[in-house]
């Protein structure tokens, strides 16, 4: 009976399609009998939860409220995969409100019956290459629960729909049957098009995978032969991408977002990714004998070890066909024509996936030419559809050489080795997909994120406020990520509770953890937390007067968050949270007018030195950039600028007082709206050119923010022999002003160039 399903492509995809079903009941039975109980994720997944719960609860049209108050966001950059978000929105709207309250139900549905799709249409790409239909299903269900978006499970849901690839390249092969023929080519972009709208990267994929079958078919096939085929590719791959890029910049109002995003050459893929071991136990015994092939978390696309001693096999095959001469069956390999094609197609994707060839270090300064494809920042996933092609070809290698065995009647010999390998590979996808099912079914903890019983709103039940009392949350320690220029991490406890409550009393935060965020905002959000010597330029554009809810997660609070829960009013404490009333005029006061009062009686008692004033009279250190070639100054014309990535140097000298060994604090503006992100500032100290210590501060954390500069500030101590302080600055297009050295306690006052009065680097205004 089961010959006769295998026979059969439909019925053996659907006898696959109830396998992958019961192992996926095996693995994950609690999330399959009841999916919106689930939740076990943190960081970017609990994320993906918040902001589609929170859209389908309560947002309309192209803008995500969750975040980024008071304007909130487009629907393309939280993350919220849109494609699922929206049709919840609108069964809302129709009088359906239960399919919002399920939101987290549909994520985790989606994911496992992708898992289970994904096996069928390997088995009926498989049966296309072609081998017989027990070894298909067979191969498919291993190649199935290997699969790297089974990592995503538990972070970034919206890439975890392990099927796209897999469809993606049937698709591709019904176009390779029938060249001349537009139905596959349509199906397939309105197919990229629309998983584009649950991550971009589907898109991108998908398209740039097509875009890599174009010298592969004109090299195999001849360009003139494969004219009509090139024509469909070409189109199918690009119309989706400038569907998507046009409705986005119709629909898009911000001008700012980060153009060079971070993590392009860090985020990618390698050899060590694709070809060496990624889970426990074979890890480990693997970095023993080799300790230096740890790959990328994003680079994983690990295709086995099976797939491994295929690669070495065929490596040597292709060794002794090259010493031949016979290069041409390199180029052109006697397999069948969706592997022929595909194969070298995905191995010129897995060079983009590895960043090839501008990681190459003569070749960086050349990343431009990417153009937009920069905003693919993570190219370790482009690797993906390498994995499913190379196990595909590992698998009809191991059939074929199988089978080669039997034909020479060495049956016996042939299954000897073919069952331990169909073995490893089964043990390997086991040890790959059993801990994150485990993971998963530990943690039935979705209501308490999402549901209304205990929540936030029985907790305000207990006092004299209600949600409506508040316009906004502010969450500490807080958390802000986005624009690469910001990176205020928070933690996982202060995530939770602030989405949750968020979630709970319809309120939108006042931070952001999306990607590619407007500078701009993000800039305004974080100078939420600056000093009183910042006024903060978002206040008025709230369009309420009603207190900020301080939401108070346990952990330690910077002197910054400390400021704001000094501010607000305790309404609530338990052990987990604390509940805060900010009145915004609280936030909203600055020090500036009893700076201004306290320098006019100070400083006509001091006596300037090269233009600074300081209050305790010893030595201090400025330096304006004011002879600077680059005007773009921040009080004035002049600023240190340095285009490319490099170690600046913007001091190197003795210190400001040679004689104290006290304290002292370096800091720095930078112009937080160029090209790259903002690096790290660096303060080293030396006797007789050898060094002493070595500090450095991240300007990513920085809290304090004036207009498009942000403040970095390193405190230091000098040792008794230091005789040379250097600052340097570790950036990419630095632009930086108002460089300052002084003794801790000691104020220091200049006036700029419009002859206004500055405190430390902040101007005191009239």
């Amino acid at each position: 009976m089961l010959r006769t399903f295998f026979r059969r492509p439909v019925l053996g995809a659907l006898l696959v399609g109830l396998l992958a079903a019961g192992i996926l009941a095996r693995l994950f039975p609690g999330m399959l009998r009841y999916p919106s109980a689930y939740l076990s994720a943190t960081g970017d997944g609990l994320k993906n939860y918040y902001v589609v719960a929170y859209y389908a609860r309560y947002d309309h049209g192209l803008l995500f409220t969750g975040m980024n108050y008071p304007r909130g966001e487009h629907v393309n950059y939280p993350d919220m995969q849109p494609l699922l978000a929206l049709p919840l929105a609108w069964l809302r709207d129709l009088g359906l409100p239960w399919a919002a309250a399920y939101s987290v139900g549909f994520i985790n549905l989606g994911m496992l019956l992708a898992l289970g799709a994904t096996a069928v249409m390997l088995y009926l790409l498989l049966r296309r290459l072609p081998l017989p239909g027990w070894y298909a299903g067979l191969a498919a269900l291993l190649i199935t629960f290997l699969a790297p978006q089974v990592l995503r499970f538990q972070a970034h849901m919206s890439l975890s729909y392990a099927c796209i690839v897999p469809v993606q390249w049937y698709c591709l092969v019904r176009m390779q049957a029938a060249p001349r023929r537009w139905g596959w080519p349509v199906a397939l972009g309105l197919f990229n098009l629309a998983v584009g709208l649950l991550a971009a990267y589907h898109l991108g994929i998908g398209s740039l995978w097509l875009l890599a079958f174009v010298p592969v078919l004109g090299w195999q096939q001849g360009w003139r032969r494969s004219a009509p085929l090139l024509l469909r590719v070409v189109t199918t791959a690009l119309v989706p991408m400038l569907v998507f890029w046009a409705g986005l910049k119709l629909t898009d109002p911000i001008t700012d977002r980060p153009p060079n995003p971070w993590g392009l050459f860090v985020a990618r893929s390698s050899f060590t990714g694709v070809f060496s071991p990624y889970d426990s136990p074979l890890r480990e015994a693997w970095r023993y004998f080799f300790p230096s092939t740890d790959p990328s978390w994003e680079g994983a696309a690990y295709v086995g070890l099976v797939g491994g001693l295929v690669l070495l096999f065929s490596v040597v095959l292709a060794a002794r066909y090259l010493g031949r001469g016979q290069w041409r069956r390199v180029v052109r390999p006697v397999l069948p024509a969706p592997l022929r094609t595909g194969l070298w197609a995905a191995t010129l994707l897995l060079l983009f996936a590895m960043a090839y060839p501008f990681y190459l270090p003569a070749l960086r300064d050349y990343v431009w030419l990417l153009g937009p494809l920069k905003q693919f920042r993570a190219l370790g996933r482009f690797a993906w559809p390498f994995y499913y092609v190379f196990a595909t070809y590992a698998a009809y290698y191991v059939y074929r050489l199988w089978r080669y065995l039997r034909q020479r009647r060495a049956a016996a010999f042939a299954w000897g080795w073919l069952a331990p390998l169909l073995l490893l590979w089964g043990l390997e996808a086991w040890w790959h997909v059993q801990p994150v099912a485990t993971a998963e079914e530990a943690s039935p903890a979705a209501q308490a994120f999402i549901g209304e019983e205990g929540n936030f709103r029985h907790l305000l039940g207990w006092t004299k406020y209600s949600p409506e009392s508040f316009q906004a949350i502010i969450p500490l320690p807080y958390f802000c990520i986005g624009t690469d220029k910001i990176a205020i991490e928070g933690g996982d406890a202060t995530r939770y509770q602030a989405y949750k409550a968020s979630l709970n009393l319809h309120l939108p935060l006042l931070n952001m953890l999306m990607s590619r965020s407007s500078v701009h905002e993000t800039l305004g959000l974080v100078q939420l937390l600056s000093s009183l010597l910042v006024p903060k330029s978002l206040l008025p554009k709230l369009p309420s007067a009603k207190p900020i809810l301080l939401v108070v997660a346990a952990g330690p609070l910077t002197p910054a968050e400390q400021r704001l829960v000094s501010l607000g009013q305790l309404i609530k404490a338990t052990p987990e949270v604390s509940l805060y009333a900010l009145p915004v005029a609280a936030l909203a006061a600055t020090s500036l007018a009893a700076e201004r009062a306290k320098a006019t009686a100070l400083l006509p008692r001091l006596t300037p030195t090269n233009g600074l004033y300081t209050s305790t009279g010893r030595g201090a250190l400025h330096l304006a950039f004011d002879r600077s070639p680059d005007r773009r100054g921040r009080l004035g014309p002049g600023a240190f600028s340095e285009p490319r990535e490099t170690f600046s140097t913007l001091y190197d000298g003795p210190l400001p007082t040679p004689a104290d060994t006290g304290r002292y604090e370096a800091s720095v503006w930078v112009n937080a709206t160029t090209g790259y992100g903002l690096g790290n500032m660096q303060v080293k100290l030396y006797q007789h050119g050898q060094q002493l210590d070595h500090q450095v501060a991240d300007t990513r954390v920085s809290t304090e923010v004036l207009g498009d500069w942000v403040r970095v500030a390193v405190v230091f101590r000098r040792p008794p022999a230091a005789d040379r302080l250097e600052i340097v600055y570790d950036g990419h297009d630095l632009l930086a002003d108002d460089l300052l050295v002084r003794p801790l306690g000691t104020d220091v006052y200049w006036r700029d160039a419009q002859g206004q009065l500055v405190l430390n680097g902040y101007p005191l205004g009239d």
